[in-house]
């Protein structure tokens, strides 16, 4: 069975073809379920690894546990699910080997993409809960976020990773766009959100992660002008790290009136009004 990417969590219970989806919805009810879930989710990506995304029992209780934490917002899970994945993908990328038939070839992709897919879910999911939306501003003392902001760090650091090793796999080295689009959601969440963007290490992280996309798949790079170009008007924190990106990474090979624009905004965001006395006018950046 081959995992299409779905436009939504949901619709993984609604298939009506051949491809991997839910076959058993699990009873996530009570804390005593919940605890079981997980613990069988950590003991089976601790022993397969991210394999496991393409077996049946596997893929039933990743959606499950999903599909809980982004109903619940339950933070410190959610995390905890992150590091889980973060940690088969880099057992994965330091023990796989080319020499694989094609039929294994074929599930191992579609555990990739399950796995990428699931941790997309789980990067919306934390950067929606209560802690990280209430804890507006670049920095803060609360631990569950910054714990949050170092998880995701290491998820970016992973995903690099896998997508790093795992063209080979696909059929001509080249993944589909569908599954390439993932990387650039997962970057672009991360980067609207003014906690972990003011966050060094973590911008960082996707910065490479965006400057590899790019440069390794080029066919990338509109869809992600087009992204960054979202991002900087929704979300004008974002311009530092969005022009820092278009500054010291030629390989985005960003638009020069992108990175006007970028400049431009990123200017009149931190340009401070100064009113003159006796007038009403104000010093503002220069357009030219």
């Amino acid at each position: 069975m081959t995992f299409k990417i779905p436009l939504t969590l949901s619709d993984l219970e609604n298939s009506d073809d051949d491809s991997l989806s839910v076959n058993e919805i699990m009873d996530m009810s009570s804390e005593e379920s919940i605890r079981t879930a997980w613990k069988s989710f950590q003991n089976r990506l601790k022993n397969e690894g991210v394999t496991t995304m393409s077996n049946q029992e596997s893929f039933d209780l990743t959606y499950a546990l999903v599909s809980y934490v982004k109903k619940c917002r339950d933070l410190s899970l959610t995390c905890k699910m992150c590091t889980c994945i973060t940690n088969a993908f880099s057992c994965f990328v330091t023990t796989s080997s080319d020499h694989t038939s094609s039929q294994k070839r074929s599930a191992l992709c579609d555990s990739i993409r399950a796995s990428v897919y699931f941790s997309k879910n789980l990067v919306d999911v934390i950067l929606s809960c209560e802690e990280f939306t209430s804890s507006s501003g670049k920095k803060t003392k609360n631990t569950s976020v910054n714990r949050a902001v170092r998880t995701l760090n290491q998820l970016v650091d992973g995903l690099t990773d896998i997508l790093s090793g795992v063209t080979r796999f696909w059929e001509c080295g080249v993944p589909e766009d569908s599954f390439l689009m993932l990387f650039l959601k997962i970057s672009q969440r991360i980067l609207s959100v003014e906690t972990t963007v003011s966050n060094k290490s973590t911008a960082a992280s996707v910065a490479h992660l965006l400057a590899f996309l790019v440069h390794t798949f080029p066919s990338t790079s509109t869809s992600l002008s087009v992204s960054l170009q979202e991002l900087v008007l929704a979300h004008s924190f974002s311009c530092s790290a969005v022009v820092r990106f278009a500054c010291v990474s030629p390989s985005l090979s960003l638009s020069l009136s992108l990175v006007y624009l970028l400049t431009c905004t990123y200017t009149h965001t931190h340009t401070h009004t100064h009113t003159t006395p006796g007038t009403n006018r104000s010093n503002t950046c220069r357009q030219t």
